[in-house]
């Protein structure tokens, strides 16, 4: 396997890329983690849920997804999406086990991609 050589300006390239995508998928995830949300004007907010993302699925997989949204354990996916999401995000930003948090990243996205086609 022949390796590949990378200028300086490309090394940073990516490095920066990589910070700002994880970036995102850390502020994502770290929002839907709070608990009570609050408004601008100050108001609280009811906490985030995707049940409306998922009933909304309208994908080759949208009879899961519709399941999934109606399920009584629909709380605890959210926790779980909102994990991922920080873990994923912590990850490309720190660059810690990036290999792990681009394939998480690419599962996420593949996945939210599945339910909105």
């Amino acid at each position: 396997m022949a390796t590949v050589r990378l200028s300086p300006l490309q090394q940073t390239s990516l490095v920066i890329l990589r910070t700002l995508i994880g970036w995102h998928f850390l502020y994502e995830g770290y929002t839907k983690l709070l608990h009570p949300a609050w408004s601008q004007a100050g108001a609280p907010l009811p906490p985030w849920s995707s049940a409306a993302f998922l009933k909304a699925a309208t994908g080759p997989l949208a009879p899961m997804f519709h399941w999934m949204g109606n399920a009584s354990w629909i709380g605890s996916l959210d926790v779980a999406v909102a994990v991922a999401l920080t873990a994923v995000g912590v990850s490309l930003t720190l660059g810690l086990f990036t290999q792990l948090g681009c394939g998480g990243a690419l599962a996420l996205v593949a996945t939210f991609y599945l339910a909105a086609v």
